[in-house]
Formats: C-alpha cells, structure tokens, sequence
C-alpha cells in the first residue's frame, strides 16, 4: 500500500483547521499529520514534521502567511498550497516567494473540496523549487521578422505559476515565434498572473483577447473564458 501524503494545515480560524482537516481526510490517500494557528508555529510545524504538503492562510498574527511561505521556501522548500481568502495581489505575490499553488476560499469550503484535494494531490509529486530572487529584464533588442512564423503551444496545470516564470524568464526579447500559454488557473487571477510574469519576461507578454494577432517574440496567456480560434489571426509580415 503506498504512504499517504502528510500534510501540514497553518491556519489561524480553529474552524477552518477543522473543516480543512476534515476535506483532506475525506481522501484515504492523505493524512492530516499537524495544525498550526499562525505561521511562526507553521514555519517550526513545517521543519519539524517534514510533511509533503502545506496548506497556508495568509492572513494571520504574529507571523502572517507570506513570511511563513518565505521562511519555508528558503530553509526547506516543501510544496506549498495558499488556502487564503486574499485579494489577487496578495496571493500572486505568495507564488512569487514560492507557494506552489492556491485554492480561493470563497465562504463555501465545501465549493473548494475537489479543487483542495486536486491541488495537494498534484503539489505532494513535484519537486518545490527554492526561493530565488526576480531577475529584472533586460532591454528589448530588434529582430528580424522570419518569413514562416512558428507557434510554441505551452499547457501547464497545478505548480504551473513558478514553472512557467522560470520558463519565460529564459526566452529570448528576439525569440522568432509566437508562444500560447493555456494556465490552469481558479478565476479572477489571470490578469494578475500575467502582470507577475512582466517583471521577469523579455517579451511582450498579454493576456490574449479575441481578435489578436499572433505575432513573433509575443506570449499570449489563455483567458479564463475560450476564444474561438478562428478570432486569433496569425501574423505574417
């Protein structure tokens, strides 16, 4: 019989440990190993029990969530799930020192039962990537135009964020090809994920929108609703 996932739940709400604990161990495949109620107790929780995942609110006293992830990811990187309430700012700047993935809590934590359990699932087999810091991007520089343009498709699921960051910091500003980006992500944060990408992407980097040209050293990121293909033109010139 293979082990369960350890998972470590930090969270400040007694209720919500609770109701998080009870999801988990919904699935005979993950065990509960530790709860926490802010992130100092998370951070010394974390290193003690050595889970294989940590669920993370934010929003907590003493030491609130993104230190707790920080502090985690550059001791003894563990996969990191934000369970957090958060606006979009606060939780893309989670992915940014490290967290793995999010699950927004809505008010319903039965509505996020499945996506919880998915995203542990899927965080407690990939390899957490130790924090670094952001590179700054360097000057665009001309290119020319190939004849044939050529399309890179990219599709990335749960831990994408961080993969996907290190990924595009690595294109060149003169990359002769377009790239399309489908990223499974729970709505309301594309836009913001694509905002965290700019800081460290030499290309022009967009969320694409109906009607867009598909042109070189562009990267276009999925929306959340689909776009008919025929409405995305490619661009030769």
């Amino acid at each position: 019989m293979a082990d369960k996932i350890r998972v470590l739940i930090v969270d400040d709400s007694a209720l919500v440990r609770d109701a998080l604990k009870s999801i988990l161990e919904s699935d005979g495949s993950i065990e509960v190993v530790g709860m926490a109620k802010n992130g100092m107790e998370g951070v010394e929780k974390a290193f003690e029990l050595k889970p294989d995942v940590v669920t993370m609110d934010l929003r907590m006293p003493m030491m609130d969530g993104l230190e707790a992830v920080a502090r985690i990811m550059e001791e003894n990187p563990i996969p990191i799930v934000v369970v957090s309430s958060m606006d979009m700012k606060v939780i893309i700047q989670a992915l940014t020192i490290g967290a793995m993935d999010f699950v927004p809590v809505t008010g319903d934590m039965n509505a996020i039962a499945q996506d919880l359990l998915n995203k542990v699932k899927i965080a407690s087999r990939v390899r957490p990537i130790r924090r670094f810091k952001i590179r700054i991007s360097v000057p665009v520089r001309d290119f020319k135009r190939p004849e044939n343009l050529k399309v890179v498709a990219i599709g990335i699921s749960t831990g994408g964020p961080q993969a996907l960051q290190v990924l595009l910091s690595h294109i060149p500003a003169d990359f002769p090809g377009a790239i399309l980006v489908v990223q499974h992500m729970s709505k309301g944060f594309i836009a913001g994920l694509v905002e965290w990408l700019k800081y460290t992407t030499k290309s022009e980097i967009k969320v694409a929108a109906e009607g867009d040209q598909i042109k070189s050293s562009t990267i276009f990121i999925a929306p959340e609703s689909k776009i008919p293909i025929r409405r995305l033109h490619i661009f030769r010139q």
